[in-house]
């Protein structure tokens, strides 16, 4: 175990165009799937595996997986790699007999070369709607795939650790692996002197909303909960926070601050 939150509270990546293109992109980049991990790479495991100070730490590291990953890809032979660069989903059975090939289209980033081809596919799509030059579409797709993971996932788990171990600095806060998150929907455990206190869960100020598919998002993460529980006897604690690491008042905030003081 080690504590990775130390340092100043870091800083949102801001877009650079204007916010309706992003809005009026939304259907036709989920619709394209541009942003599937078959596509890009898991994003959530490629930046909770790393410690970055600044957003730029981020994309350059981003981008150097996705070099490394051509320097794989080159193993596979200039068919399949083309393929693998260019489809959106293992559409192949050659595709998913292979676990290296799964290793490099999950575990690496891509390079820049590969973000302006997605770039590309979005303006074709948009042509009739906007009049997007190259270069704004491809700042929308670094926004929507390193962006929007930096401000939504690792600025926000980053700054609400920094306010809990302020507030209880006898205790560890431990960000849990990408396979841990995904399984039990963890982003953090917390341990004191007998071990193992509680697990968090951090999530932004709309996880409260009353839209279908995050009600269907909660019902999930609900039962991934209960198997920590199940697993570990301890209680996961839900909390809706700001990406500057503001923690709102709930009653699941009153109750994890009552048990970590009662640890502490």
């Amino acid at each position: 175990m080690g504590d990775q939150y130390c340092g100043s509270k870091k800083v949102r990546r801001d877009l650079e165009v204007s916010h309706e293109l992003l809005r009026c992109t939304n259907d036709i980049w989920n619709r394209a799937r541009l942003n599937s991990a078959w596509s890009v790479g898991m994003l959530s495991y490629l930046i909770k595996g790393q410690y970055f100070n600044h957003y730029h730490e981020w994309e350059d590291y981003y981008f150097a997986s996705g070099h490394e990953r051509e320097l794989l890809l080159e193993k596979f032979g200039p068919e399949l790699a083309f393929s693998l660069n260019y489809s959106n989903g293992p559409n192949y059975s050659k595709f998913n007999s292979s676990q290296k090939v799964l290793d490099a289209q999950y575990n690496f980033g891509r390079t820049p070369a590969i973000l302006l081809n997605r770039a590309f596919i979005l303006k074709k799509m948009i042509q009739n709607m906007v009049d997007l030059g190259l270069s704004e579409s491809f700042e929308l797709v670094k926004y929507r795939l390193l962006g929007e993971t930096w401000n939504g996932i690792y600025i926000r788990e980053q700054n609400v650790l920094i306010t809990l171990k302020d507030s209880f600095p006898k205790l560890l806060f431990e960000q849990t692996s990408s396979s841990i998150d995904t399984k039990y929907a963890v982003d953090v455990e917390v341990y004191g002197q007998n071990g193992l206190i509680c697990g968090i869960q951090i999530k932004p100020m709309s996880y409260n909303s009353r839209k279908l598919y995050i009600k269907e998002a909660v019902n999930i993460n609900v039962k991934k909960n209960l198997e920590y529980h199940n697993k570990t006897g301890k209680e996961v604690y839900t909390l809706l926070c700001t990406e500057s690491g503001d923690i709102k008042e709930s009653n699941q905030k009153k109750d994890l601050f009552e048990l970590l003081n009662n640890n502490s």
